[in-house]
């Protein structure tokens, strides 16, 4: 029993039930949950509370109070049609992303150069020697792994592709993707 529950008891007794089972609620008048004052508390049925917070525009107490009663979900998604429920969401529409056009600091720029040359920082863990490396041992297939794909445990099909990725992926302890991302050019290889 949380707090204001236990607060209305002992003023006012037990809290009563509806015809349908449910507990009366009790309603916070300020709409404040922390001002738990006898007088700013108020006993009501389930479904006069839920119309009460909806009428205010608190979206979100209307829909937690929908999921009480057991109303399901196109019934929830109707109280949410078209409503912005506050401190829920993204970012505001038209916010421009805080790197947007912005170009790369001095630092930046500085490490991607030296990991352009051999060296490695933080995520990037592979050099641009080691992906022409990759690249070489992927034409010709190094690792002896049959060219047709062949079936995994769960019975997806495993491609060369795949396979080469995931043996590469181990030994430079970066994710298989990576790899993939590697030898479908998707990541820029300056060769010097």
């Amino acid at each position: 029993m949380t707090n204001y529950r236990k607060i209305w008891t002992e003023s006012n007794g037990q809290i009563p039930k509806d015809e349908f089972g449910f507990s009366y609620e009790i309603h916070h008048i300020d709409g404040n949950r922390a001002n738990n004052d006898i007088s700013n508390l108020s006993c009501i049925s389930i479904n006069e509370h839920m119309n009460i917070h909806m009428r205010q525009g608190d979206w979100g107490s209307a829909v937690l109070i929908a999921k009480r009663i057991g109303l399901g979900p196109d019934h929830i998604k109707n109280i949410q049609t078209g409503k912005k429920r506050p401190r829920i969401g993204g970012v505001k529409k038209g916010t421009i992303p805080w790197n947007k056009g912005k170009p790369h600091s001095i630092e930046t720029k500085n490490k991607l150069s030296k990991i352009r040359q051999g060296n490695r920082y933080g995520k990037l863990k592979i050099s641009d020697n080691e992906c022409l490396n990759i690249k070489s041992r992927h034409k010709s297939n190094y690792y002896d792994i049959p060219l047709e794909p062949t079936k995994s445990k769960n019975g997806k099909l495993k491609t060369y592709l795949r396979e080469f990725a995931i043996i590469e992926s181990k030994k430079h302890n970066v994710a298989p993707r990576t790899i993939e991302n590697i030898l479908n050019d998707t990541r820029s290889i300056h060769s010097n």
